[in-house]
């Protein structure tokens, strides 16, 4: 496969462009990916902000228990 540099040109139509030369797409226009409007904003329950904290706070001491160094970023621990 070659390098095209898209010199030949664009034929542009409905939301998009295409190389004259090999024929690649481009859109030019985002309302196919993205839908109209705003996106809504989601807060999770307090219950499941709780247990992703709890669980966070699980992994952190996971980590320093079984590799200390990666807890106290390579620094030896103290004892």
């Amino acid at each position: 496969m070659t390098h095209c540099p898209h010199a030949a040109g664009w034929t542009r139509a409905e939301g998009e462009a295409r190389c004259e030369r090999c024929g690649v797409r481009r859109f030019t226009e985002y309302g196919a990916v993205r839908p109209p409007g705003l996106p809504q904003a989601v807060v999770p329950a307090a219950r499941d902000r709780y247990a992703a904290d709890r669980a966070a706070a699980r992994n952190v001491a996971h980590r320093s228990v079984h590799f200390p160094s990666i807890a106290t970023n390579g620094r030896p621990m103290l004892r």
